[in-house]
């Protein structure tokens, strides 16, 4: 072995204790070349006789990081203090299980005064990997752990405004006494005319070629829970600030159950939901204005009365 250089197992036990001064000294991690220099400084001989090999002080390094006593950053810079977290474990930490954050609520938390852009990509990012979910837009945006519950099709865009106008100029016709029957038959004859005036491209049928094919066969529908799924889909809804006091819309209790068992019907709906009022397991509750009812159909009405919401008890 060369003379000039000191062996490991000669170095390293004073070595260790050197390492720690230098890392104590100062906030910022140093980079090992200025890690060298620091202990350069200390008295630590690093050229001539007795120097000590970088690999020596490398692997002295590595014991402090494996015991504990050291850590890396980012950008190969070494300290005694552990590297704080990234910028999305930061935002994933301050976002709680029901809770709706805007980015603004965010940035007074997080630590090393990041740039909003840095924010946004680090939001961005995490929307993307599935691990947060984007609610509302523009100045509305907020983020959350769970998804946005899929509204009706004339609820969202880009049927609601005209759907609403819709709805308003058939509220002004219903005002006038006409019967909802006559009015439903005549929007709908007015529809077909227009539907018949619409010019067609007629497309020659192309006749395939008779086959013998085998019947399909059907597996057996997997049993479902009914009664389960829609306390899980009322668990779901009661995350929206909009049914904060857990009094959930039947229409949109039945959305939400009819997604995750599709082919639902009105009727087995209906009939679960009494067999739960009348298991004192829910409450059915009015609404007090029938005419701002929407999907009638999918509200509870008897005794002359529409039962609109549900609450569990």
């Amino acid at each position: 072995m060369s003379q000039d250089v000191e062996p490991a197992a000669l170095i390293a036990p004073t070595l260790t204790p050197q390492i720690r001064k230098v890392m104590s000294a100062g906030l910022e991690p140093k980079t090992f070349a200025q890690l060298k220099n620091a202990l350069k400084a200390i008295g630590l001989s690093t050229a001539g006789k007795n120097k000590v090999a970088d690999d020596v002080i490398r692997a002295a390094l590595q014991e402090e990081i494996v015991a504990g006593n050291a850590f890396e950053h980012e950008g190969k810079k070494y300290s005694n203090q552990a590297p704080p977290p990234s910028l999305m474990e930061q935002i994933l930490k301050q976002i709680g299980a029901t809770e709706k954050k805007a980015a603004l609520d965010l940035t007074a938390q997080l630590t090393g005064a990041p740039k909003p852009s840095a924010i946004t990509k680090a939001l961005k990012d995490l929307v993307a990997a599935g691990k947060l979910f984007v609610h509302g837009s523009g100045k509305k945006t907020t983020y959350t752990k769970f998804k946005p519950p899929e509204l009706p099709w004339y609820e969202s865009e880009p049927y609601q405004k005209s759907f609403d106008a819709l709805l308003k100029a058939a509220k002004k016709v219903v005002d006038t006494g006409k019967p909802w029957e006559e009015i439903q038959t005549a929007v709908r004859q007015s529809l077909d005319a227009t539907a018949e005036n619409t010019p067609h491209v007629i497309v020659e049928p192309v006749v395939p070629t008779p086959a013998i094919v085998s019947p399909p066969v059907v597996p057996s529908p997997p049993h479902i829970d009914l009664r389960h799924t829609i306390r899980e889909a009322y668990d779901y809804l009661c995350k929206f600030v909009e049914f904060q006091d857990k009094l959930v819309e039947i229409r949109r209790l039945f959305y939400e159950t009819e997604k995750r068992i599709p082919g639902l019907t009105v009727n087995d709906f209906h009939t679960e939901l009494q067999l739960l009022e009348k298991a004192w397991l829910i409450e059915l509750h009015e609404i007090n204005e029938v005419r701002e009812a929407k999907d009638r159909h999918l509200a509870i009405e008897r005794d002359g009365r529409m039962f609109y919401y549900l609450r569990w008890k």
